[in-house]
């Protein structure tokens, strides 16, 4: 059913646009290229990359095996190994007929000594492995050798691994992705991160372990016109309609983020009928919004230091900040600049704020206005 939908997975019929993207990502994956792609949080990467791209390509491969495998906060080599173990045990136990599970295990896992046992409430087998992930190895490289020797030879193979970037926080991780990622020759990879600084260090730094790999993607926010449809079709069921200028308006009160814009247009939808939508209703509903988000952000400002929260507060009254370690900045707050740079610093690693074109910014649209309203 078509609606503004938050907090989940959207499927295909809920994700507004994206089609640029999913055209390049499809694309990619199906002629075998490497492809690193950016986009900020809440923009819908995996909802695309999960409901739409990897189904386009189980149907345009009926036969295939796709490993997607979540690293966000990864803080060892063993965390990484672990994310990367399950999810290749879902994805293989998804990936072959369950009845003959163990002895297609056996075939194509022996040096993983997989093991299938069934669930006691679902009576579905289920597979683990037990890939070496001791401190003298290559922890999880032992899976991937298995993809690209075993797997990816008797059929088509895609590896997409989201929130990548947070690889940069453990130590040789990335050299050890580089030796695995370059012995998967001739099987498309998908590197998804919402994280733009990191990534660029990542890949564009000429003596990073990973520099130069794949080619770039990145997310662009959508057209102003096209999430207007997209919200009028929703609209049209409670007799809802909102003008040009207004939809402009709502989308650029919240940064253009799909996620926040679903989250208002619910409240709307929820609370209006019949009408056309006025500009002073869509901030009400972003103050509804930010009222029933209030407990989170409280949580999170506990958390902080009497300086950080400070810093948060100034950036959220200025909205956007060219440079928070310029004069300008440092004399509306009581702290060093060398303190400021750490903070915005740890805030950036943390996505509590982002770089924009203009300068720097709270990343959510909800907890800026949280601040603006409770903090200034």
């Amino acid at each position: 059913m078509k609606g503004f939908y938050y907090d989940t997975l959207l499927e295909a019929e809920n994700i507004c646009n994206l089609d640029r993207e999913k055209k390049i990502l499809l694309d990619g994956a199906l002629s075998g290229k490497k492809l690193v792609v950016y986009g900020p949080r809440n923009f819908g990467k995996t909802s695309l990359v999960k409901n739409v791209v990897i189904p386009a390509f189980r149907g345009k491969k009926k036969k295939s095996f796709v490993l997607f495998a979540d690293l966000m906060e990864v803080k060892s080599l063993e965390s990484i190994h672990q994310r990367i173990r399950s999810s290749f045990e879902k994805s293989f136990a998804d990936s072959f007929p369950r009845q003959n599970l163990l002895n297609i295990a056996k075939q194509f896992l022996q040096n993983l000594r997989p093991q299938v046992t069934l669930d006691p409430v679902t009576g579905q087998p289920s597979l683990s492995i037990d890939a070496h992930s001791s401190p003298h190895e290559r922890p999880f490289a032992e899976i991937f050798s298995v993809i690209g020797e075993k797997i990816a030879p008797e059929m088509p193979t895609l590896i997409v691994l989201d929130e990548f970037q947070d690889i940069a926080f453990v130590p040789e991780a990335q050299g050890i992705f580089r030796q695995v990622l370059q012995e998967l020759k001739g099987i498309p990879i998908i590197l998804m991160g919402s994280k733009r600084h990191i990534l660029s260090k990542i890949f564009s730094q000429p003596a990073a372990p990973l520099a130069s790999f794949g080619e770039d993607v990145e997310f662009q926010p959508i057209p102003y016109e096209e999430y207007h449809d997209y919200i009028l079709e929703r609209f049209h069921q409670r007799k809802l309609n909102i003008h040009d200028d207004n939809a402009k308006t709502l989308q650029d009160a919240l940064f253009r983020i799909p996620e926040a814009i679903n989250i208002v247009c619910a409240h709307l939808y929820a609370t209006l009928h019949d009408e056309t939508v006025e500009i002073d209703q869509v901030y009400q509903a972003i103050d509804k919004a930010v009222e029933g988000r209030a407990s989170r952000y409280e949580s999170l400002l506990s958390l902080l230091s009497e300086k950080e929260e400070e810093v948060l507060q100034k950036i959220a009254l200025q909205k956007v900040v060219p440079h928070p370690t310029g004069q300008e900045f440092l004399r509306t707050i009581h702290a060093s600049q060398r303190s400021v740079k750490l903070i915005v610093d740890r805030f950036m690693d943390k996505s509590i704020l982002e770089k924009t074109k203009d300068g720097y910014r709270i990343s959510d649209p909800m907890l800026f206005y949280f601040l603006r309203k409770y903090r200034n």
